[in-house]
């Protein structure tokens, strides 16, 4: 959920009002400014995200840009299952012609990444995941997991023919409910 945050600075400021709002700014996950002119100076409306951002501490997976390293975050299974969630999504904006985030972004692949055998419903309760997207691309990002299910019979536990073993994303032979 978003936040939002105010900053005044008057035309007559010395750097102490301006300083405080860059300060914000590096320090959180800024989602929009908003800006309107006033007489005798400047008003910013700050829209930001909790979390994940410059100001999270160590450990937490986050780097000093706000990027987090999924690696430390997710568990090992889940960060296989991230990872070819990451293939999915790359292949399916190559398809598409658009960026992979407009896919899903990497923070909503990783709460997909959580979840053992995501059905299109779980991919609904994802934030920012919307009816767009999921007409758009739910059905392509799910068959991630049934291909590894399914050819994970025939290859070795592997998701797709040629790739190493492992990378499957269920027990060969498990049905998906």
């Amino acid at each position: 959920m978003s936040q939002f945050n105010t900053f005044y600075i008057p035309m007559t400021d010395e750097g102490d009002a301006a300083e405080r709002l860059n300060a914000f700014l590096r320090s959180h996950r800024v989602l929009a400014v908003r800006t309107r002119d006033f007489p005798e100076g400047w008003g910013f409306c700050v829209e930001w995200m909790a979390g994940n951002g410059p100001a999270d501490p160590p450990g937490t997976g986050a780097s000093f840009r706000g990027k987090v390293d999924y690696m430390k975050v997710l568990d090992p299974e889940a960060f296989k299952r991230f990872s070819e969630y990451r293939k999915r999504r790359r292949d399916i904006a190559e398809a598409e012609g658009v960026k992979p985030f407009v896919v899903m972004t990497d923070a909503q692949l990783a709460e997909l990444a959580k979840m053992e055998n995501p059905s299109k419903a779980d991919l609904g309760k994802i934030e920012g995941f919307g009816e767009a997207r999921m007409e758009k691309y739910a059905e392509r990002l799910l068959a991630t997991a049934e291909e590894g299910e399914t050819s994970g019979q025939g290859n070795g536990g592997a998701s797709r023919p040629g790739e190493p073993e492992g990378l499957a994303f269920g027990s060969p032979g498990t049905a998906r409910p």
